[in-house]
């Protein structure tokens, strides 16, 4: 729950304002790169 907690906290930190989601997109992409395969 507490790593959960934390994701939440790092995404509503990040800026991302509409068409410059790049910080948001890096979050993600480092979150999700070991449950994934590819992202694109």
């Amino acid at each position: 729950m507490k790593a959960i907690k934390n994701l939440l906290k790092k995404l509503s930190n990040a800026h991302g304002t509409s068409g410059y989601e790049s910080s948001i997109r890096q979050i993600m992409v480092e979150e999700l790169t070991p449950y994934v395969d590819d992202i694109q």
